[in-house]
């Protein structure tokens, strides 16, 4: 269940790096396709048979990127040449099909000098309930988002637009970092609790912050071990190991200080509510016992943060590490005759994406 909950983390932080628009850059562009001889089809894996309409999906894809990226003007500032290098469908080790598009978008001046050469990849699952053109269309698509973000990060394309006096820099820059943001990620940490066992601690976190005030939510699962004391009944054995498993949900505000503008340091109070089962091994005959428990918990915690590969629209990856430390986590289990501290300390690191609350050049999202 925990694995679940990450996995959709980060199919959230990737889909929040790419579903919010960025306003389009003040410079014109017309895409055309390379010459023919340049093309690749795409390869039928069970057959000689080749599909050259793959080159019709990737110009439909690459065209709606041109739409979004670039301001409609009568004569365009660059010239954009499309073509498509690899197209193939292949079977994968683990089963199925996928199907790779690879294309090169020579970026070019009105006058045919070339600025930079753009290599964009794309990947689809085929199924049997696939229609190939369709896949082709979406390998596509995820191949022109690859464009996107290339093309933003071309120092050369940039240079030139600035020094021929289409743009100036700040209107095709990379915006600069935002003040009020939310973010998502996972975080996989370790801690300690019960009779001072370590335990992994896999978490999910979200949050947000308004420049030097955040709040953030959190959720995770430990399971320390500890010595329960069996003893009030004769027909058990003392001493027996038993775990806790215990769910952590947790409410956290602190303050935020940027001393450079890709890092933050956070920290601050929060209480987290701490409830699950304590239990001995099942495998071992006449130690069996269980309870359920449920804990408020005062906690402190700080961490340390830094960004990295920023989108046009303001979003981007980030990378840190976080320590909790938790007061007052001790519950008393009678079955187990013991009172054990749930969780007394965390240490994590976190990947995830942080993505102003407007877009970064005044538009609402």
């Amino acid at each position: 269940m925990m694995f679940r909950w990450c996995t959709c983390a980060l199919l959230a932080c990737l889909a929040v790096s790419f579903a919010a628009p960025a306003d389009p850059y003040p410079v014109g562009a017309r895409l055309r396709l390379a010459d023919s001889a340049e093309q690749k089809c795409l390869r039928d894996p069970g057959s000689s048979r080749t599909d050259c309409s793959v080159v019709e999906q990737t110009r439909v894809a690459f065209t709606e990127a041109v739409a979004r990226m670039f301001t409609p003007k009568p004569t365009p500032d660059l010239e954009l040449e499309l073509a498509v290098e690899t197209a193939e469908i292949f079977e994968q080790v683990q089963g199925g099909f996928v199907l790779d598009i690879e294309a090169r978008i020579r970026v070019l001046t009105p006058e045919g000098a070339l600025l930079d050469a753009v290599h964009a990849v794309g990947r689809r699952s085929v199924t049997a309930d696939t229609a190939v053109d369709r896949a082709a269309l979406e390998a596509a698509r995820v191949a022109a988002r690859d464009f996107e973000e290339k093309y933003d990060r071309s120092s050369a394309i940039r240079a030139w637009l600035v020094s021929s006096g289409v743009a100036s820099a700040s209107a095709v820059a990379l915006p600069p970092r935002s003040r009020q943001l939310f973010w998502i990620a996972p975080v996989l940490g370790v801690g300690t609790g019960g009779d001072k066992s370590m335990t992994v601690i896999p978490a999910v976190r979200v949050g947000a912050s308004w420049n030097w005030l955040m709040l953030q939510a959190m959720y995770a699962h430990h399971g320390p071990d500890f010595t329960a004391a069996l003893l009030a009944n004769s027909n058990q054995l003392s001493n027996p190991v038993a775990t806790l498993s215990t769910n952590d949900f947790g409410l956290e505000i602190g303050g935020v200080l940027r001393p450079w503008e890709s890092i933050e340091l956070r920290a601050g109070p929060g209480v987290h509510y701490l409830f699950g089962s304590a239990s001995t091994d099942p495998a071992e005959p006449g130690q069996q016992g269980s309870e359920s428990y449920s804990k408020l918990s005062p906690t402190l915690f700080a961490s340390i943060s830094t960004t990295f590969l920023p989108f046009r629209n303001g979003a981007r990856f980030v990378v840190g590490a976080e320590a909790r430390v938790y007061f007052s986590s001790s519950t008393d289990l009678a079955e187990l005759g013991r009172r054990v501290p749930l969780l007394d300390n965390s240490f994590g690191l976190f990947l995830g994406i942080e993505a102003p609350w407007k877009s970064s050049r005044g538009g609402t999202r």
